[in-house]
């Protein structure tokens, strides 16, 4: 009997021994993250599936575990471990969006591009009706202006800045083609009862009458009053300048002389309403500095009004009393500063 007992604790003890040895093998795991977070390795027993959790990379999605480093073999959640085993992790790249608050422009698409990827704001043709557009901002409150292309690793929205143009016209009360009175020279004198009259003064008056008081001058220069022939061309500077135009004015209604001023201080005159007699050429022709003794001028001059400015499409108004383009037209912000720098002679009329 003590026999029989000695050979079942001896079968005993091989069985537990044979099953406890079973239990006890284990495999190393190791895991290539491939840019993600970096995960130890494990031992896990043999038989027995994967317990990990998803590694994180920015900017990119997370697509499962290959045991393979082609990733052409995938490694599911309820495979087993029966060796040694390296796990090669999947990602793919995320997507970002650029966005664009145009800010009553027409919609723009938004952007859509790959975290990394670089951005570089396209050539983008926006516009709103009565606004300059400055810039796109990488902000509502227009403090951080778009610079220059990017690396995305993050959705953006940029916002369309707009700054309102300036339009002002004054209405033309009563529009004076010289020509028609046979005067050749005196653009001066048609140009100050065109401002007169559009500012409410002198309005007795046609060009005929008017043109009877124009102040002549005493010595011959057109300094102190008009100098030359009206009626016919002749060798002298048929012609008045600002000084004497100004006191001239004066007698109708109220005027200044603001010659050499700059050109944003004409602009500030037709926003207040206020008509410009301004000095520039015959059909805005090209002109050169000149020196007399009573002073400095500029060739080829032809007096006009002043009207009004647009920001919009950058040019000024002006009524021409040599009656070129019906006497009334636009002409843009840099062919009217070219001839009138020259000799910057201004007027204003209220």
């Amino acid at each position: 009997m003590k026999r029989w007992c000695r050979l079942f604790l001896i079968f005993v003890l091989m069985i537990s021994a044979g099953c406890s040895s079973q239990q006890s093998v284990q495999y190393s795991v190791s895991f290539d993250t491939r840019g993600g977070g970096q995960i130890m390795p494990m031992m896990v027993d043999k038989n027995h599936p994967i317990e990990v959790e998803d590694p994180v990379r920015e900017g990119y999605t997370f697509e499962g575990w290959y045991s393979s480093p082609d990733l052409s073999a995938k490694w599911d959640k309820n495979d087993k471990v029966t060796e040694d085993t390296v796990l090669y992790a999947s990602w793919s790249k995320q997507t970002r969006t650029i966005s664009f608050e145009t800010n009553g422009a027409e919609p723009i698409e938004p952007i859509t591009l790959k975290y990394g990827e670089t951005f570089s704001m396209p050539s983008l043709t926006i516009s709103r009706e009565g606004y300059g557009f400055q810039g796109w901002f990488y902000d509502r409150n227009y403090t951080e202006p778009y610079s220059g292309s990017f690396e995305v690793t993050e959705d953006v929205t940029f916002y369309a800045e707009w700054k309102e143009l300036t339009y002002a016209e004054i209405k033309v009360m009563n529009l004076i083609n010289q020509k028609d009175y046979g005067v050749v020279n005196g653009t001066e004198a048609a140009s100050l009862l065109m401002a007169l009259q559009s500012a409410g003064h002198a309005l007795d008056y046609n060009f005929t009458s008017f043109i009877k008081n124009i102040p002549y001058s005493a010595d011959g220069t057109p300094v102190t009053g008009f100098a030359g022939d009206l009626w016919t061309d002749t060798e002298q500077i048929d012609g008045i300048l600002p000084e004497a135009l100004e006191t001239w004015a004066n007698n109708y209604g109220s005027a200044k002389n603001i010659s050499g001023c700059e050109m944003e201080d004409l602009i500030a005159c037709i926003l207040d309403g206020h008509p410009v007699v301004v000095w520039l050429t015959n059909a805005f022709q090209a002109t050169q500095p000149v020196n007399y003794p009573w002073g400095a001028y500029k060739t080829n001059v032809c007096v006009m009004t002043l009207y009004g400015y647009d920001e919009g499409n950058n040019s000024f108004l002006v009524a021409d009393p040599t009656g070129r383009n019906d006497g009334l037209y636009w002409v843009s912000y840099k062919t009217f500063q070219n001839v009138w720098n020259v000799y910057p002679g201004a007027v204003e009329i209220w």
